[in-house]
């Protein structure tokens, strides 16, 4: 488990896999900084297009939901990133979504 998540197993006959199942909630994602859909009727959010995160609250964080996108995707660090490439899994893609350090260059 990282963190309190789970890994759950699958079930598959021809290979050995699991699948992470995130419980870790941080509310972390800058609503005011990120760039938002919403629908024009009701207000609700729809999709991120842009997200900036407020890193203090993800120091010893690796993989985390938002609680505006609980239903969504699960996000991951950099360290995280690094551990599954050095590991040799298969079947795992990220995409950046974020940049602390380009973040804190633009104003």
């Amino acid at each position: 488990m990282l963190g309190g998540d789970e890994l759950l197993p699958l079930d598959c006959p021809e290979a050995d896999l699991k699948v992470l199942n995130v419980l870790r909630v941080v509310d972390a994602l800058d609503l005011e900084r990120s760039k938002l859909a919403r629908s024009p009727r009701t207000g609700r959010l729809i999709t991120v297009e842009a997200h900036v995160f407020r890193a203090e609250r993800l120091d010893g964080v690796k993989v985390f939901k938002v609680p505006e996108l609980l239903d969504g995707s699960a996000f991951v660090t950099d360290e995280v990133v690094n551990l599954v490439k050095s590991s040799g899994l298969t079947g795992v893609g990220f995409r950046l979504l974020w940049d602390e350090a380009s973040a804190k260059q633009t104003p």
